[in-house]
């Protein structure tokens, strides 16, 4: 029996397993891992314990929303390791970020897309003094950023930070879940759940298959999305604190400056591509790049920002037409009722985003003219076009209910008691 290396409270890992739980209730993975959970995370415990854990398989598929991307997704097991890891940086990395100044909105709790959106919408006010002098906007991209980045170079930087800003009893059983993290190959031991073909109009720069051994980060696991904000925020406190850009915001590999000096500007970029280059091995994307007067606009995670007035892209209003053409053919075949509850989940999730910007006119004409008269009965349109809902008689949990009052199910353990109003 191998001795005990690190001496961590098997609490800890039930503890990850518990919030690894919050979003996989249902999936097949969830149900497959608690056929036999509390034996696996002994199991996983006693790995850890004495350095022998290693990442196992991991599935890997491709989706086409909302761009084409390769997305892995580890095993159960793993994805405990992963919440096991996440637990202990996400604080001190927030800390991190809330010290730059929150320029960082992708992966944080309390930021997202439309903070994004509407601060660089008021930093486009503030720097052209609401709109009556010049300001310029720099909008740039890290080049095939998940595909660039550098195993040994995230490696260094986060095993530094975490020694000097991490102050659990765990600090070196952490600093090795994250090193086996990091160089971990998924690519090397997984399952494609997507058909060969479907790789076919991704490039070969945007997949794991094709990147160099020592470089790339799964897309889909929670350490790459913690990690590459991490690595990024390096460019972030070097922009803000070495060259002086205080009105400027990220959002992933996605950054936009705002200034009144377009020469500063200009000037700007070479050093940019000499600092990602040389301190974080990345690079530009050469056709990413543009500087134009504030008055044009910047386009910016699905939104078009101009002054005074926030629009949705062209992009994201085609997707949604897209998706709605397809829940129209469904219903051409009378199956409104097996799907009308992931139609409305679908258009929910394009309207949750629209209501914030200018988008009336074309949430009504979505609601009126786009979706076929065969979904009226099975789902309406609250007042402004603001949400969709299912008529009660099509809800799953409605029809449960039903079926429970006649008898016909003694037991619906995914049934929770509603809340008073």
């Amino acid at each position: 029996m191998q001795p005990v290396i690190y001496d961590i409270p098997f609490y800890s890992i039930f503890e990850a397993y518990r919030d690894c739980l919050a979003n996989k209730r249902g999936t097949n993975s969830y149900t497959r891992f608690t056929l036999s959970y509390e034996g696996q995370l002994v199991w996983l415990w006693e790995r850890i314990k004495t350095r022998s854990y290693k990442p196992g398989y991991s599935y890997t598929f491709i989706v086409d929303y909302p761009v084409t991307r390769e997305i892995f997704a580890a095993s159960f097991i793993d994805r405990v390791v992963h919440h096991y890891i996440a637990l202990r940086i996400e604080p001190i990395l927030d800390a991190l970020f809330v010290e730059q100044g929150n320029v960082s909105k992708n992966c944080r709790k309390g930021e997202g897309n439309l903070k994004m959106v509407k601060e660089v919408a008021e930093m486009l006010r503030e720097v052209s003094e609401n709109y009556t002098t010049d300001a310029y906007i720099f909008k740039g991209d890290f080049a095939n950023f998940f595909m660039s980045i550098d195993k040994a170079t995230l490696w260094e930087m986060i095993d530094d930070f975490v020694r000097g800003h991490y102050e659990g009893d765990d600090l070196e059983c952490l600093l090795y879940l994250l090193n086996e993290t990091i160089f971990h190959n998924p690519q090397e031991r997984c399952i494609r759940k997507s058909p060969m073909k479907a790789w076919q109009p991704l490039p070969k720069r945007k997949s794991l298959f094709f990147a160099d051994r020592g470089k790339g980060m799964a897309i889909g696991n929670l350490p790459s999305q913690l990690l590459a904000n991490f690595i990024a925020s390096a460019f972030d406190e070097w922009l803000i604190r070495v060259q002086g850009f205080t009105h400027y915001r990220r959002f992933c590999d996605d950054f936009v400056i705002v200034t009144k000096d377009k020469e500063r500007l200009l000037k700007l970029i070479p050093q940019m591509e000499h600092y990602l280059d040389e301190q974080l091995r990345m690079s530009l994307h050469p056709d990413k790049r543009y500087i134009q007067h504030y008055t044009k606009g910047v386009k910016m995670v699905g939104a078009v920002i101009k002054p005074g007035r926030i629009y949705i892209a062209n992009r994201t209003v085609g997707k949604f037409y897209d998706k709605i053409r397809y829940y129209n053919s469904l219903a051409d075949g009378g199956q409104q009722a097996q799907y009308v509850e992931k139609f409305v989940q679908t258009i929910n999730s394009y309207l949750g985003m629209m209501v914030h910007y200018n988008t009336f006119n074309i949430r009504r004409h979505i609601g009126n003219d786009l979706i076929l008269p065969k979904w009226a009965g099975y789902l309406y349109f609250c007042t402004g076009w603001r949400k969709a809902r299912v008529v009660n008689k099509y809800k799953s949990i409605y029809r449960t209910r039903k079926a429970m009052r006649k008898g016909k199910l003694s037991f619906a353990p995914e049934l929770g008691k509603r809340k008073r109003r």
